[in-house]
């Protein structure tokens, strides 16, 4: 808050020549800082709703990377089984 108060300080003259000139910019500094209840809640709303939605799509990634491998499986063994049917002979549009 160290920026914050000496902003404070520099701009309100008055404020600066007073005694107790630090307490009253470091009250200053935190008041504009505490969140009010309704502020908290929605910002408490909000990390929930971004939680749900993270957890969403890790299950999402987590089913698309079962589903990768499967088709990386299947796609192996297909080619496998075709390898020996596949002359290597030029296509005759050669």
């Amino acid at each position: 808050y160290t920026k914050q108060i000496a902003d404070i300080l520099l701009q309100d003259e008055t404020l600066a020549k007073k005694e107790d000139a630090l307490s009253i910019a470091y009250s200053k500094v935190l008041n504009e800082n505490i969140k009010t209840k309704e502020e908290l809640a929605e910002d408490e709303d909000f990390l929930n709703q971004l939680q749900e939605v993270t957890v969403e799509q890790g299950n999402t990634i987590d089913k698309l990377v079962k589903e990768n491998k499967a088709m990386s499986v299947k796609i192996k063994e297909l080619s496998d089984n075709q390898e020996g049917e596949i002359p290597n002979v030029r296509p005759p549009h050669y």
